[in-house]
């Protein structure tokens, strides 16, 4: 009997994992897919906020947004990795619930300054197409005069079906239902409804403007790290048993932070591989003034040609940051002053505790501990690229700004 056969990572029994899917649901995926939804909508109202709002997330709603002790917003967030999905159903009990526990909150939250309750907000990833959400997302625009009707599609579609048995869900739709009109119109006149959500891209570059993301910088990186920044500063929160809560200042300081980051990775010096350096470029080189003071102390073949490459790379570099303006121009003779200072410091330490040594092998020490083991920082950040602190010093030397050997001060140095 000949064995069926089934690729690396294909599932052996596809029906025994649908039926499990079916009775099961994916919940993980599902739940995920709920927090993301989640910090999003958090991120959002950070956006669109006054400059000193704080929003807090699963604080009294899944999102909420203070000004001061005043609660502005309150939102219940409802999401579904299925795109066809009905959310808020008329007879939902994702609706009722929420409509339940705002009308049973809604006098314990600090009102406006106007005497007015909060914006009460439905945010969905998916369009509601039932009739009873659309009708109540309509309200807040019609006006007051369409608050009767709206009052009383709600309560048509909150009556109990003719059915054998009663719904779970009519004990929290009578709840709601037992309210005046008055009540529930104060409620009902505040709702909104949102289907739009941070991931599309007409919204991320809403969110780039109002957070006045630089256009020098890739404006989805920034808002990337942004995400990031905002769920590790909950996590964090919530690990240490404080409330969720970011205020929009932060997230403008953060988006300034990232930027700056962006901004040093953009002008950051090459990796030295990505510099090729030409065989007539090291020809010429071999006659250089520093390559004369290598020679001084007796560097091999090998050595000096790495030296070569270091001062040509360098060479190539800076002269790329200064025609991009990033580095003030300032900061190259500021740098090699630094450099300097450095050799300066390395030069009388090696000599006063090798006492012993002949100056050829000094100024090997000399050389090789001043050119290796450092990065210089270049305009206060780090500049991990060896070549350029080490192509820095040759291009020193090539100026008689710097020398190796201890016997062999040159008579110029300093004049260039």
């Amino acid at each position: 009997m000949k064995r069926q056969s089934h690729e690396v990572g294909e599932p052996k029994n596809n029906r025994a994992i649908d039926a499990s899917r079916r009775r099961y649901g994916e919940v993980a995926p599902g739940a995920a897919a709920g927090f993301v939804f989640q910090l999003e909508r958090a991120l959002e109202h950070l956006c669109d906020s006054d400059g000193d709002a704080v929003v807090g997330v699963e604080i009294l709603d899944d999102v909420v947004v203070y000004n001061g002790k005043l609660v502005k917003v309150r939102e219940q967030d409802k999401n579904s990795i299925r795109s066809k999905a009905e959310l808020l159903g008329d007879r939902s009990e994702a609706l009722w619930k929420t409509l339940a526990y705002w009308l049973a909150s809604d006098d314990s939250v600090t009102a406006t300054p106007c005497g007015q309750g909060p914006r009460l907000i439905f945010a969905t990833s998916n369009t509601p197409t039932a009739p009873l959400i659309l009708s109540l997302a309509a309200l807040a625009k019609a006006g007051l005069q369409s608050a009767p009707a709206a009052i009383a599609k709600l309560r048509q579609a909150g009556a109990l079906p003719k059915t054998r048995k009663r719904p779970a869900v009519q004990d929290i739709i009578d709840e709601v239902l037992c309210y005046d009109d008055e009540k529930l119109t104060s409620l009902l006149m505040r709702i909104e409804v949102c289907s739009e959500t941070a991931s599309s891209p007409c919204r991320r570059k809403h969110i780039a403007s109002r957070f006045g993301i630089t256009r020098r910088v890739d404006s989805e990186l920034v808002l990337e790290g942004l995400f990031g920044w905002l769920t590790k500063r909950l996590m964090d929160q919530w690990r240490s048993g404080q409330p969720g809560l970011v205020a929009r200042q932060e997230c403008v300081e953060q988006c300034r932070a990232i930027e700056r980051r962006l901004d040093r990775q953009r002008i950051l010096p090459l990796p030295e591989e990505s510099i090729s350096v030409t065989e007539a470029v090291r020809s010429a080189a071999r006659g250089r003034q520093f390559v004369k003071h290598l020679s001084l102390i007796e560097f091999d073949f090998d050595e000096i040609a790495e030296a070569i490459e270091d001062w040509a790379r360098f060479n190539t570099e800076k002269s790329r940051l200064i025609v991009e303006g990033q580095i003030p121009l300032s900061e190259w003779p500021d740098r090699s002053a630094r450099l300097k200072r450095r050799w300066r410091q390395i030069s009388r330490q090696v000599r006063r505790e090798r006492t012993s040594m002949t100056s050829v092998e000094l100024g090997q020490i000399i050389a090789t501990t001043t050119t290796g083991l450092h990065c210089e920082m270049l305009d206060g950040e780090p500049c991990p690229q060896q070549y350029m602190t080490a192509g820095n010093y040759h291009r020193l030397a090539d100026d008689n700004e710097v020398w190796w050997h201890p016997d062999c001060e040159p008579k110029d140095h300093g004049e260039r």
